[in-house]
């Protein structure tokens, strides 16, 4: 079974990670060509707000 599968589908389309101070979003909806719903779009608004208060997020 994809772990993918169990997830949240707005957690499954828009895809977080935070790796040695950068905070990477990624679209991961192929086959709407990663359009995005309402949904997403507050998801990914709410991913940047929180990396830009993020001290460990950034220029080093």
């Amino acid at each position: 079974m994809d772990p993918l599968d169990s997830m949240d589908p707005l957690d499954s389309w828009v895809l977080h990670a935070t790796d040695n101070g950068v905070s990477w979003i990624t679209l991961n909806r192929p086959d709407a060509m990663n359009a995005v719903t309402w949904d997403q779009r507050e998801r990914i608004i709410s991913l940047l707000a929180e990396a830009s208060a993020d001290p460990a997020v950034g220029p080093s």
